[in-house]
Order: C-alpha cells, then sequence, then structure tokens
C-alpha cells in the first residue's frame, strides 16, 4: 500500500488502477466498454474498439476495427495499414530534412526519387486524359527540363507566343516518321559557281544580280546580292514553278536566312518575301499577282516583320506580326499551314502578334512551292540575303 500511496502522491492522481473502463452511460454492456490498460509491452487482450493500452516501453496503441494500431507520436513509426494517413499538411520534423514518402523526398517545393525505383513517372495505369500534364496559362517557362541551371527543353504559355522550345540541339535517333511524312530538305552546300540542285531555280532580272554559294560559309549557304548599279533589280528562288506541296496535306514551311540591308533598312522601293506560293516565273513579277501565298514581307525604310496571305477570297496585306528583324543576324522564318483557319507565322520561334490569318477559301489539292523574293525598283544600295537551308514537311 506504501507504494501506491508514494504513486499517488508523486503524481497527484486521483485514481491509480491497473485498468479503467469508461462507460458511455450506466447501462452499457460490461462487453463493450473500451478500457484503458497499461504495460510494458504491446497490447494482446482482444478488448472492445476505443481501448487505449499505455506501454511504458513503447508508443501507445488504439484498439479499433477489432486491431490494435499504434498511435502516432513524435520521434516514433507510425503504421496506419491500409487506412492510410488523412491530413491537410505534412510538414518535415527536422528542419532542411524534407519529407519522405515510399522513396520519394518533398523538400523545398521539390520531388525528388531517393534511391532505386525504375521511374520517377510511372504513368502506366492512366486512362485516357488521366496522365496529363497541365500548365499555368501566360508564362515565359511553364514547364522547363533542364540541368541544374542549363536548360534543354522549355515550355511557353505566354499569350500569342506558346511553342515548346528547344535549348539544346535535337538529335532524332531514327529519324522522322516518313510513313506519314514527306520532308524537302535543301542546306545549300556546293562551291562557288555551281548548279542549283533540282528541283530549284533562280531567276534574275538582270546580269548585275546574283545569287551564289557562299565561299567558306561551311554548313552550306547561298547568298542573293544586288550591286551597286543605277537600276531596277530582283531576283527569285523557287522550284521553277513546279507546284509539288500540298496545302490540303498540313504543310510547314521553314527558312533560316540572315537578310543585309546596304544601309539601316531597305529603301521605299525595296522588298523582300520569305514562304511559299503559287507561280511566280521571273523575279521581277509583281508579288500580288501571285494567286495563292502566304509568307513573311519586309518592305521600305522599316525593319518590322510583315505577314501576308492569299487564297483568292481571303487577302491579308502588310499585316504587322509586331516582331522586329534583327538585321545581319541569322533568323528562322516558320510558316505553319496545319490548320487553314489560323495560318501560323513564327520568327526565331515566337508567333506573329496580328489577327489570325485565314485561307479557308482553298480548293481541295491547291498546289504551292517555297520561294523567297528580293526585288528592287530603282537605286543602288548593294543589299544581301544569305540562306542556309529551306525545309518544308508535309503529310504523304
Amino acid at each position: 500500500m506504501a507504494n501506491n500511496t508514494n504513486f499517488i502522491k508523486r503524481w497527484r492522481k486521483r485514481i491509480a488502477a491497473t485498468g479503467i473502463g469508461v462507460r458511455t452511460d450506466d447501462s452499457q454492456a460490461d462487453s463493450s466498454v473500451a478500457v484503458i490498460t497499461a504495460a510494458s509491452g504491446a497490447a494482446s487482450a482482444s478488448d472492445p474498439n476505443g481501448s487505449l493500452h499505455l506501454r511504458s516501453g513503447g508508443v501507445p496503441e488504439v484498439r479499433l476495427g477489432g486491431a490494435w494500431k499504434t498511435l502516432a507520436v513524435e520521434d516514433q513509426t507510425f503504421d496506419s495499414g491500409s487506412a492510410g494517413i488523412k491530413a491537410d499538411v505534412v510538414a518535415e520534423s527536422t528542419g532542411a530534412a524534407g519529407v519522405t514518402v515510399d522513396g520519394l523526398l518533398i523538400k523545398d517545393s521539390a520531388i525528388a526519387p531517393v534511391v532505386g525505383g525504375s521511374a520517377f513517372l510511372d504513368l502506366t495505369s492512366a486512362a485516357t486524359g488521366e496522365g496529363d500534364v497541365i500548365l499555368a496559362d501566360n508564362l515565359a517557362s511553364a514547364l522547363m527540363v533542364r540541368e541544374s541551371t542549363t536548360a534543354y527543353q522549355t515550355f511557353v504559355t505566354t499569350n500569342n507566343s506558346e511553342r515548346v522550345q528547344s535549348n539544346k540541339p535535337q538529335h532524332a535517333v531514327v529519324g522522322m516518321w516518313r510513313e506519314s511524312q514527306a520532308e524537302f530538305y535543301d542546306d545549300f552546300i556546293a562551291d562557288v559557281g555551281a548548279t542549283l540542285p533540282v528541283p530549284w531555280v533562280s531567276d534574275a532580272q538582270t546580269a548585275n544580280v546574283t545569287l551564289d554559294y557562299l565561299s567558306g560559309a561551311g554548313a552550306g549557304v547561298i547568298r542573293m546580292l544586288t550591286d551597286s548599279t543605277s537600276e531596277a533589280q530582283a531576283i527569285n528562288i523557287n522550284y521553277g514553278d513546279a507546284l509539288h506541296i500540298n496545302m490540303s496535306n498540313n504543310p510547314i514551311f521553314e527558312f533560316r536566312v540572315r537578310v543585309s540591308p546596304a544601309g539601316a533598312a531597305f529603301t521605299a522601293d525595296e522588298r523582300l518575301v520569305i514562304g511559299l506560293g503559287s507561280a511566280h516565273a521571273t523575279g521581277e513579277a509583281a508579288l500580288d499577282d501571285v494567286v495563292t501565298n502566304a509568307w513573311f514581307r519586309i518592305e521600305g525604310a522599316s525593319l518590322t516583320i510583315l505577314v501576308e496571305a492569299d487564297d483568292g477570297t481571303n487577302d491579308t496585306n502588310d499585316q504587322s506580326s509586331t516582331i522586329t528583324l534583327v538585321k545581319d543576324a541569322w533568323t528562322i522564318f516558320r510558316i505553319d499551314c496545319a490548320d487553314l483557319t489560323d495560318i501560323k507565322y513564327y520568327v526565331d520561334g515566337v508567333e506573329q502578334g496580328g489577327a489570325t490569318v485565314t485561307m479557308t477559301a482553298l480548293g481541295a489539292n491547291t498546289f504551292v512551292q517555297p520561294m523567297v523574293v528580293l526585288q528592287r525598283d530603282a537605286g543602288t544600295e548593294a543589299n544581301s540575303l544569305d540562306i542556309d537551308y529551306i525545309k518544308v514537311i508535309v503529310d504523304r
């Protein structure tokens, strides 16, 4: 009795017992009364649900669903079995340590695999629409694949400039899927004075305007060049009016060029177009006479890049792309005709910022060709246009 008395005095408790039953009311049957017990080891008795077992040598347990469950206690392992853990917030216990969930470390808003595992993101059980990655709108970098600070691929959701931007060269191990698409590509690798490869044809208005391979260019470049002779000069390059590209087959046209006006910009009587069109037999032929066209246009004393298109009914003329050409710099011009209700124009991956361009009045199986045209109505300016490559991808 002395020990019990000392216990009561030391802990100042009103009751000291080896077990306590807690009734919900006076009429509750003994068989369902939850009890509070204590021992050094784990609970083993088949006590009613709601019972609590206190352990001097371990974590307390509670009786739930006919089984003893370990309570969550700081610095102790907690096993909730298949029932899982439900909480609004799970925070790290040790500062800067993060929280590990089945091999995934969640730390400082980032998720990283600990060690091992066959895949970081496994979507093998996802149904249609369940494996999507949904990005935030209107961000210059909504998603980036990178190594430390080195970017490899960036998903841009900026309004009117959405794109997937490759920050490193892409290497297709097995090439493009040629069963469904054809690719027409020319890198213009040849010696100075060589003849253009089939099907390319060029027409010059006079002998003083030239198109030739550029010496020492390395990767292959052809140059259009006007000279200082005071006269009208014009030159083009196209498929010689052999129209091979079907506008019904979702074509994409891409040109890498470098535009170098003699001055800060072209003069009022000079112009350049880069894109696609129907017949244009001579360099000096009027551009507005090309029946079907979609191209970039630079004209007059301005470096603003314009976009144009004509399907015989819808005629978009001299519309500002809101993009300014950087003279003497390599620039990639891309026209995507996969959707004739919304022809896409891109300059170095940035979509033109003007109104939507449509070519919905095109008849089925309308054929065109890629083309570049440089024209000067008068003057003595020596302008040059370098073409690195021209590429067309089209469905078969």
